[in-house]
């Protein structure tokens, strides 16, 4: 990249261009004003943004989380009184982790498809569009994480609220460890990174869940903690993500 970029400056070099008179430049300004008056920017409201940006989603993104709850569906439907339920809860632990990863790549698509200047370019307040992005994949990330909570809550008889706690902590710690990861790899081009950090976490905290048992080490209080503790980390981070995208043109919503 850095060849390349060397070589196009080299024959931009051989290429001097003389200084624009103020008159033309002032008469092309006023010029593109004028055209602006005539084609004024169409309003779009909200619910046609959110449309839009679904059709931008890959597939792949939907075919994974539809494959995270028939696993988790499948472990559910094993758990009886003979269960271990320490390794159940562990992988759908793990799964519910990934699911806090898979959607990175997908935000972040721009990065490695090098596309990043040209949506800056475009009409679109570019935060607004991740942010819709962001919002959509969460949604439904909690839709599902809210339905696997259901379905173990009443197959293993314990509180939905207890069950939430247990699933909502690996989660948005995958999260904030993927937000941190993208963070890194926007500067380096490249979402390459973000899936197999995010897996490592979610295979790391396996292992301890495994090797700790924290659901019986740890009282209700301390799960309450972490909880609401990682829940403002990740509300954190997602603002300062969005907050760190630099703006195109303005879009007119309603």
């Amino acid at each position: 990249m850095k060849d390349q970029d060397r070589y196009f400056q080299k024959i931009l070099g051989a290429y001097t261009v003389a200084p624009a008179d103020e008159t033309n430049i002032q008469k092309t300004v006023l010029a593109g004003k004028q055209l602006l008056m005539k084609n004024p920017v169409q309003e779009l409201r909200w619910y046609r943004r959110i449309i839009n940006q679904f059709k931008y989603i890959s597939p792949l993104l939907w075919f994974s989380q539809l494959l995270a709850i028939g696993i988790c569906m499948l472990l559910i439907s094993q758990i009886s009184s003979d269960t271990d339920m320490t390794a159940i809860l562990s992988a759908i632990s793990f799964i519910v982790a990934l699911l806090g990863v898979v959607g990175f790549p997908e935000v972040c698509k721009s990065f490695s498809y090098q596309m990043w200047e040209l949506e800056q370019s475009c009409k679109y307040n570019l935060r607004q569009i991740v942010a819709i992005k962001l919002s959509i994949i969460g949604t439904i990330d909690l839709i599902i994480i809210l339905a696997i909570t259901l379905f173990t809550s009443l197959q293993t008889e314990l509180p939905m609220w207890e069950m939430a706690l247990y699933l909502f902590v690996p989660f948005n710690l995958a999260c904030i460890v993927s937000f941190f990861v993208t963070s890194l790899a926007r500067n380096k081009n490249s979402v390459f990174p973000i899936f197999p950090a995010g897996f490592g976490f979610a295979f790391l905290m396996l292992l301890c869940i495994n090797r700790f048992s924290p659901y019986q080490s740890i009282s209700i209080p301390i799960w309450l903690i972490l909880c609401f503790g990682t829940f403002a980390i990740l509300i954190w981070k997602a603002a300062q993500f969005i907050k760190g995208m630099d703006e195109g043109g303005l879009a007119i919503c309603n």
